[in-house]
């Protein structure tokens, strides 16, 4: 049976002549599409390349750039709240906070099993789990970048958004007894209950530096591409570099899954009888 199924799956010299040229296109198609999203990735970073650049210590520079209608640039500074937002449980203030309340909370669900003769049964199960049941999110309304106050909705944070970690040094000493497993609970209670209530919080700190990609005219800044201007964790050279990396990364990825794809129709191409590919041979010997 099994010189049978290998005389059944032989690869012939036509499957392999034709497999070789299948390749030879996929590796061609594959190149243009590779060079095409490359070049046009490169494009879009020239914008990044060919932008004015400020470090933190340019203030007076950075204000004549925006009378000056300058234009894109990269600018590197420190972002501070001027309102900080301020909670009663919470003892330092934040650019922006995020208070996610969950109620531990009594459910049912069917379970198969089987008996002990082998039929299958369902059963209600009862069981209990920590649902999120809303969220309220408080934001500051200006901050101080480069010396000269702006509109804090005309930043996009959320790189430095990350959840706070509850403790003596972060909660007030009125709430500390209600602290459990890095939650704030509503009521200071040992063991959970059903209906019991507990909190974690997300915030941005009240100062955070980092580097914008912005346009700068008419004595204000504004977004290159989207309406809030992302403010990066990262310096103007790290941000340049990463942003290089695309391109590469692109095209790793593309090549890796191309090829695995080039590979998987070549076995099924051949795994395939394909008796086209010896009467074309053999046309061409004769």
């Amino acid at each position: 049976m099994y010189n049978r199924y290998c005389r059944e799956h032989e690869v012939t010299l036509g499957e392999i002549l034709a497999s070789v040229i299948i390749v030879l296109l996929f590796i061609l198609v594959g190149i243009v599409i590779s060079n095409l999203v490359v070049n046009s990735i490169e494009s879009n970073n020239e914008k990044y390349e060919n932008a004015m650049r400020f470090s933190s210590d340019e203030q007076a520079l950075f204000e004549y750039s925006m009378r000056t209608n300058v234009g894109n640039s990269l600018v590197n500074g420190t972002f501070k709240a001027v309102d900080n937002v301020f909670l009663d449980e919470l003892k330092y203030g934040y650019m922006y906070v995020e208070k996610v309340k969950e109620r531990y909370t009594l459910k049912t669900r069917i379970k198969q099993y089987e008996d002990s003769f082998g039929n299958k049964k369902t059963k209600v199960e009862t069981y209990k789990e920590w649902d999120r049941v809303g969220a309220d999110e408080y934001y500051n309304q200006k901050v101080t970048f480069m010396g000269i106050v702006f509109d804090s909705s005309k930043f996009d944070y959320s790189e430095f958004r990350h959840r706070l970690n509850l403790g003596e040094e972060s909660v007030d000493s009125a709430y500390k007894n209600r602290i459990r497993g890095n939650y704030l609970y509503e009521e200071s209670t040992i063991f959970n209950s059903v209906g019991d209530v507990r909190y974690l919080y997300n915030v941005v700190p009240a100062e955070v530096s980092g580097t914008i990609f912005a346009k700068l005219a008419d004595n204000d800044i504004s977004g290159v591409e989207t309406k809030r201007i992302s403010v990066y964790n990262k310096n103007i050279d790290e941000l340049l570099l990463s942003i290089e990396k695309e391109a590469k990364i692109f095209l790793i990825v593309f090549w890796i899954f191309w090829i695995v794809g080039i590979g998987v129709f070549i076995f099924f191409f051949v795994r395939k009888r394909n008796r086209w590919a010896d009467i074309v041979l053999k046309k061409n010997k004769e």
